[in-house]
């Protein structure tokens, strides 16, 4: 670590300065001589997408977020709001669509059959998991590869 000169780190999150000083405590004590930049991970994926370029970029996940980049910067972006508020098309959504639908028996019966086989439980099982659980989110996003094998 002491021969790293740069260091540039971009993670979810990452747009708030008190979480970037954090981070970069704890690099520092390791990188005893980078030059350390944090950035969010919106900013990372579109200096890899779009390099010295200007473009849109759009990265998705468990989360979703998209914005406008002009080669160097961000220069607009929708908020995401996080899972409970948006999120379109990330996993979380996907994943709280499907469960929905299944807890209301509205898929299709061979689909309903299939997802209680990889997912056994009763109503209360994935409620309890879902709002008891210590990370919401990844469970509902754990749905969504039924969706993607489908």
């Amino acid at each position: 670590p002491k021969d790293v000169d740069v260091l540039k780190f971009y993670g979810a999150g990452c747009s708030a300065e008190v979480k970037k000083n954090e981070l970069k405590e704890i690099f520092s004590q390791y990188f005893t001589n980078a030059n350390i930049e944090i950035e969010h991970d919106l900013l990372g994926a579109a200096r890899a997408l779009c390099q010295k370029e200007k473009g849109l970029c759009a990265i998705l996940g468990t989360g979703s977020n998209s914005c406008l980049y002009d080669g160097e910067n961000i220069l607009e972006n929708v908020p995401s709001l996080g899972y409970v508020l948006c999120d379109e098309g990330a996993g979380t959504n996907i994943g709280k669509l499907i469960l929905r639908n299944y807890l209301r028996h509205l898929l299709p019966k061979d689909l309903e059959k299939e997802f209680s086989i990889q997912f056994p439980g009763e109503e209360s099982d994935f409620l309890n998991r879902l709002y008891k659980g210590s990370v919401p989110n990844y469970y509902l996003a754990s749905f969504a590869k039924f969706v993607v094998d489908k």
